[in-house]
């Protein structure tokens, strides 16, 4: 009688994270990516709850790393809001 093969192991504990969250899937330059990577951030929903202080506080990201990192998230499915829209831009009056 065969044995039967084990189930594969889901490789990620939060299912709600895909593939296009990884900074290595975004449009970031690879300094700045490298510079995230640094400070153990792997994904652009870590970076979506940070704010702008917060971001300016990590080694290696400076004024013009962190408005590509908010265009960035602003993109992509990390800075959408639950609604399905565009997240709304740092400091924006709403209607």
């Amino acid at each position: 009688m065969p044995l039967a093969s084990p189930k594969p192991q889901s490789r990620s504990k939060a299912g709600s994270q895909t593939a296009g969250d990884l900074l290595s899937h975004s449009r970031l330059p690879p300094w700045i990516v490298k510079a995230l990577k640094a400070n153990r951030i792997r994904r652009l929903s870590q970076l979506a709850d940070l704010t702008d202080r917060d971001m300016l506080r990590l080694e290696g990201i400076g004024q013009r790393a962190l408005a590509l990192i908010r265009a960035e998230i602003a993109r992509s499915p990390a800075g959408r809001s639950p609604s399905g829209g565009e997240a709304a831009a740092p400091g924006a009056v709403a209607p």
